[in-house]
């Protein structure tokens, strides 16, 4: 029974493969001129039923590189008929991002163009919506920072030029953000939703987050507190992370693995407030060493 367990497994997989690798170069195809690939990175997601995984398991998301390290594709699959209707074409400069293209339901939905000061950081980042007709500005973000290169304002600005809503945030020595007031001109609202954000870190004898108290009030007028717990291993690699309610009782837990041979992350498990497994996500990284991609390598 085991063996055919096994078999089974291993065809589902082999299916699995040739879906990404026919799928991914058919997106790659459309309209575009051909990529350079090395790198391949898929995470994958197993079915869950009654708090314990099965052997069902789909790709959810995959990010595709050049030989210099840069992601020019990105695809979302869907969890409902596993296909992948979404994604996003990259464009660089050197090594900075300077366009993305969002496809959404396989087609155009979004551009964002990126444009960067004389310290290579992102100074302005132009937001455009795509329609059948036409193509239009949504909002454009102008970033300014500090003498340690963290983001202490952001200023989004609608089509009309006039400011929408001011980000202010303060970070410590380490980089962590303390505090973030957003100050909203119009009746625009954040990504994230959040209009006010205070943290209080903890950090353990070695300098490594131990624990962040969060307290978040949103665009909705709802506030949200927070208690944060993360664990390490050896490495220093961040292997658990548990949130607490203002109660101290769970809101969901965090459990990664890492490939030790390469430090760096294969698994997650993630917890509902009851400690009940919901989800459980692999990653696989693959490389191809030659320009037609006649062999793939997958690193263990």
């Amino acid at each position: 029974m085991r063996n055919n367990a096994n078999t089974l497994r291993c065809s589902k997989l082999l299916v699995t493969i040739l879906c990404l690798l026919f799928i991914s170069s058919a997106i790659s195809a459309q309209n575009r001129t051909p990529q350079d690939i090395r790198r391949v990175t898929v995470t994958f997601q197993y079915a869950v039923e009654k708090g314990k995984r099965t052997d069902m398991v789909y790709p959810i998301y995959q990010e595709i590189f050049d030989s210099l390290g840069r992601c020019h594709t990105e695809i979302e699959w869907s969890l409902t008929d596993h296909y992948p209707h979404n994604y996003y074409w990259n464009s660089f400069k050197g090594k900075q991002k300077v366009i993305s293209e969002f496809y959404l339901n396989e087609k155009l939905n979004t551009i964002e163009e990126f444009t960067y000061n004389k310290d290579s950081l992102l100074a302005m980042r132009v937001v455009k919506k795509v329609s059948p007709t036409d193509t239009t500005i949504s909002l454009t973000f102008i970033y300014k920072y500090d003498s340690n290169r963290n983001p202490i304002e952001i200023s989004a600005k609608s089509r009309d030029g006039k400011t929408a809503y001011v980000s202010k945030s303060t970070f410590n020595i380490k980089g962590k953000e303390l505090t973030r007031k957003v100050k909203i001109k119009k009746n625009f609202s954040p990504q994230d939703s959040i209009v006010n954000l205070v943290s209080v870190p903890v950090y353990d004898s070695i300098g490594r987050l131990a624990r962040e108290q969060l307290t978040i009030k949103k665009f909705d007028k709802t506030t949200v507190i927070r208690t944060i717990n993360y664990s390490y291993d050896r490495n220093n690699n961040q292997i658990g992370v548990l949130v607490l309610n203002e109660k101290g009782k769970q809101v969901s837990r965090e459990v990664r693995e890492y490939q030790y041979s390469r430090n760096r992350l294969s698994l997650i498990n993630h917890y509902d407030s009851n400690d009940v497994l919901v989800k459980f996500n692999t990653k696989r990284y693959e490389i191809y060493r030659t320009k037609d991609r006649k062999v793939r390598e997958i690193e263990y």
